[in-house]
């Protein structure tokens, strides 16, 4: 039994391991998730919602000082196609995922020089914890440098071995397109930067001229948003202070605590495909280890020093400005090039077929684990992403005739919801700039209170509503209306709106703006 389960493995794997095997896994698995998601939910994660509300349909230099803008640049060019809403979203998230499997391929290729390991590393992502869960609704700015990340790393190492001018500046664009997706893709460049100087090649390439063009096109991409920083009011520095040093504990306190933090959360990023890795690995291992090429040894110390040295440049920084937000989430540019840097440890130490078997054998379960748990989520009665009655509301106002209107959403989740189902009204958050509500489009404000695990009283809704409205906010001003919904799993459940409109409501939208961003992204 055993044999013909090895045997069927093995007829397995010359079927699927290589280039083709890589990119129809990761297109079935974006196509899978993407109708998932449409078929259980459609309501978008809190991150989707800010970007959607931050864009407002609108292609702009950039959006806030916390985050950079590709990711709404791109969600733009999406929604243009597709139109505000879910599908635009999911096609974007998952599209960015698939592209990361895909390049890990291409620089697992580079490392190991064997098409079967590239494609087990590239399947074996499967198996990194923020992939089983984060990146499928938590994560919006630092997806697209996953890619980015490991384009670099396959620039550069065919830039080592032929240096030309076009791909000198193609190099620069991909860093530059980095750079603008996520400020922390700086520390994976200054890792890169660190491991060709300590690389005899790579020190060749540091300084040949053609590196002038990679400086030259990086700026390209940045100068829209340097631009629109240096208007008034946007502190950078002010901004990156505040988020690195979340504390006013004594230096000695936050270095401490920004270590102990970054070594719990570089270690429970990686600990999951490290497991699977072993798992896979250890018993394809060879007796001796064989010697690699020439080509695939410079590519993989690259791939090894660059995660090496983004990681001591994150302790570096740690120690220097006694940063403490170095948690879990924010290890994705530390670890960009682990999976390439794995691909090149494992290709001399493990027989081929036999690693790409295993991945055979166990990521199917890894998937499945996935599919249920996202599943899971996307029926949970906690609220987490499950479909909440946003169609029912908007259905609602209509009715009652209190659209289109300037609407100003408590939540900004709510906001990011609404705007999509809402394309004849103005939708922003409480706090941010905008038109004042006219005789034409009258300002509504909206708060929901049955969202989550435990349901916010109608009491701490009306305390939410006096802070942004003050006065006006009486008792009489709040309408409360209960929309009576259908889950796809579950019993019907109740839920209430509270609404305040007409001239109760005008304050809110005059409200001075203030930066509603991502927290993390």
């Amino acid at each position: 039994m055993i044999e013909t389960l090895r045997a069927r493995l093995d007829r397995g794997v010359g079927r699927v391991a290589g280039p083709r095997g890589a990119v129809a896994f990761w297109l079935f698995y974006a196509v899978f998730f993407v109708a998932l998601y449409l078929a259980l939910s459609r309501t978008l994660s809190f991150d989707d919602a800010v970007s959607a509300e931050l864009m407002q349909g609108r292609l702009a230099a950039a959006y806030q000082v916390r985050n950079p803008p590709l990711y709404e640049w791109l969600l733009f060019l999406v929604t243009a196609i597709l139109g505000d809403g879910a599908p635009a979203h999911a096609v974007l998230r998952y599209g960015l995922i698939a592209l990361f499997g895909c390049a890990t391929y291409l620089g697992a290729l580079r490392t190991s020089g064997s098409a079967v390991v590239a494609w087990g590393v590239s399947i074996s992502l499967v198996a990194f914890s923020w992939l089983l869960f984060d990146l499928h609704h938590a994560t919006t700015h630092s997806l697209p440098i996953l890619s980015l990340g490991v384009f670099a790393f396959v620039l550069v190492c065919d830039q080592i071995e032929r240096p030309t001018v076009w791909r000198a500046a193609l190099l620069g664009l991909v860093i530059g397109f980095g750079l603008v997706a996520k400020w922390s893709f700086a520390l994976y460049v200054a890792g890169l930067v660190l491991a060709l100087a300590s690389d005899r090649d790579g020190r060749r390439l540091l300084f040949d001229v053609r590196t002038l063009a990679t400086i030259a096109f990086a700026v390209l991409p940045l100068l829209p948003v340097i631009v629109w920083l240096a208007g008034p009011g946007r502190d950078f520095i002010d901004m990156a202070q505040h988020n690195l040093a979340r504390s006013n504990a004594p230096w000695a306190e936050r270095v401490a605590e920004g270590l102990v933090r970054l070594a719990i959360g570089a270690s429970t990023f990686v600990l999951s495909w490290l497991m699977f890795m072993a798992v896979v690995g250890l018993p394809a291992r060879r007796p001796t280890p064989d010697r690699p090429a020439p080509r695939a040894a410079i590519a993989a110390r690259l791939a090894l020093r660059t995660t090496v040295g983004a990681l001591i440049l994150a302790a570096v920084g740690v120690v220097v400005i006694g940063a403490t937000h170095t948690d879990y989430r924010y290890m994705y540019p530390l670890f960009l090039v682990a999976p390439p840097a794995m691909a090149g440890f494992l290709a001399p130490r493990v027989d081929h077929r036999r690693f790409a078997q295993g991945v055979l054998a166990i990521a199917p379960f890894v998937f499945l684990g996935a599919a249920i748990a996202r599943t899971y989520l996307l029926l949970d009665p906690a609220d987490f992403m499950r479909r909440f009655a946003y169609e029912e509301l908007v259905d609602e106002l209509r009715v009652r005739g209190l659209v289109p209107a300037t609407v100003i959403a408590l939540d900004r989740r709510d906001a990011g919801n609404l705007l999509g189902l809402l394309p004849e009204s103005q939708v922003r958050a409480a706090g941010r700039a905008g038109p004042a509500g006219t005789a034409e489009q009258p300002c509504l404000v909206v708060a929901g209170s049955d969202r989550g695990a435990s349901p916010r009283p109608p009491e701490a809704i009306a305390a939410d509503l006096r802070r942004l409205l003050g006065e006006a906010a009486t008792p009489e001003a709040i309408e409360t209306i209960a929309i009576d919904q259908d889950p796809v799993w579950g019993p019907p459940r109740r839920v209430h709106w509270h609404l305040v409109s007409g001239a109760a409501a005008a304050s809110a939208c005059r409200a001075e703006e203030r930066e509603v961003g991502d927290e993390d992204g």
